[in-house]
């Protein structure tokens, strides 16, 4: 499976499904997708992003101390998201995300960060800057 299939299914969510449950989902697979997308392209610049809780705050970290500020942004676009998604999928007294204007902010910001992502992968320049500010944050932060 692709990590963009996500989006697609959001966006189909987003037309087919006008009520609560649709409306939380769309935002649920939004995030999802970007967040695959950003774990592939870490993955391909040598940084592991785990399956697990600690995976999505890598990611974020690692975005977030990459020296790219297109990248840095999608990085905390990334972690605003993540926290959507966490409200839609486990706060159900938050009626925010069932909106749809709300609904649609966010499905394009995961379609931005994965264009911040895939213009950066285009750039062979871009990408070796990206890999190395993240290799140094890393090994400056020490063990984890």
């Amino acid at each position: 499976m692709q990590a963009r299939a996500f989006l697609q299914l959001a966006e189909r969510l987003f037309v087919s499904e006008k009520n609560p449950e649709g409306m939380r989902s769309t935002i649920s697979r939004a995030y999802y997708a970007a967040f695959n997308v950003a774990a592939e392209f870490l993955k391909g610049i040598g940084c592991e992003v785990p399956a697990n809780p600690q995976g999505h705050e890598l990611a974020y970290n690692y975005l977030y101390n990459c020296a790219d500020k297109p990248l840095i942004e999608a990085g905390q676009n990334l972690h605003d998201l993540r926290g959507q998604r966490n409200d839609a999928d486990y706060k159900l007294n938050k009626p925010q995300v069932e909106k749809e204007q709300v609904v649609r902010n966010w499905l394009d910001v995961a379609t931005d960060i994965i264009k911040r992502l895939d213009d950066c992968k285009s750039s062979a320049k871009r990408r070796a800057d990206v890999t190395k500010a993240v290799q140094k944050y890393i090994r400056d932060r020490g063990p984890t």
